[in-house]
């Protein structure tokens, strides 16, 4: 009887471990989703049926259990333009993801995936870099672009271009849509390549260079590149 009462004794304590430690690991099935954009810009974010508060440059969802999720997001710029953008997000568990979301060269919303970082690392949970800075470093903002642009249009030969280019970008960070614009500029497909390699240790986007095509006239152009990006990745 009293071996009895002892396996009793422990099945209930085995049992109320068990639901304890399901309990507690629901409670840690859990993660943020971060959104930001650029200056000059601000967000407003459905994200399933839960709406942000009021427009900020900055949102951050927190404690979400993980899953997948339908965020829809509206950018507004200075000016009262709307630009809409749908995306689905994959929230792992005690995971925080980080968004930058941005107007295109074509004037579409676009939204990159910045950085997926567990909760219990180190720098998780922070406000993170693409609010006004990346790799410490300030982003290009579409004024500076445009000024840059304009800049480089000037200049005949891609020597020329080329140079301007350099000496802008270690000063500052920059995406991709903007990277693709400037690029352009050069007139051959040489010289887009080899600022392409050199722009990519100052782009904050880097998981995004595989959208670059649209920056070079040859299909040879893109794979030569993507070697190259293989090779900074090893």
């Amino acid at each position: 009887m009293q071996y009895y009462i002892k396996i009793v004794d422990m099945t209930k304590f085995l049992i109320a471990f068990l639901f304890g430690w399901l309990a507690y690991q629901n409670a840690q099935a859990q993660g943020n989703i971060v959104l930001a954009t650029r200056a000059g810009f601000l967000l407003q974010v459905w994200l399933n049926n839960t709406q942000s508060e009021i427009p900020n440059r900055y949102i951050r969802f927190e404690n979400l259990q993980a899953g997948n999720y339908l965020a829809t997001i509206a950018i507004i710029t200075s000016d009262g333009q709307r630009y809409e953008k749908q995306a689905n997000i994959i929230l792992n568990n005690r995971y925080e993801v980080s968004y930058f979301v941005l107007i295109d060269e074509a004037g579409k919303a676009e939204i990159n995936l910045v950085n997926e970082t567990p909760l219990f690392a180190s720098g998780a949970g922070v406000n993170f870099a693409p609010l006004n800075m990346c790799m410490n470093k300030p982003i290009l903002t579409p004024q500076d672009v445009t000024k840059l642009q304009q800049n480089v249009q000037a200049q005949m030969y891609d020597k020329r271009k080329m140079a301007m280019l350099k000496t802008a970008l270690p000063n500052a960070g920059i995406m991709t849509a903007d990277l693709k614009t400037l690029i352009k500029l050069l007139n051959s497909e040489h010289a887009r390549l080899q600022f392409a390699k050199f722009a990519y240790e100052y782009t904050c986007d880097k998981h995004n260079y595989h959208n670059m095509q649209d920056a070079f006239r040859y299909n040879s152009t893109m794979l030569d590149l993507k070697r190259f990006v293989n090779k900074q990745n090893k």
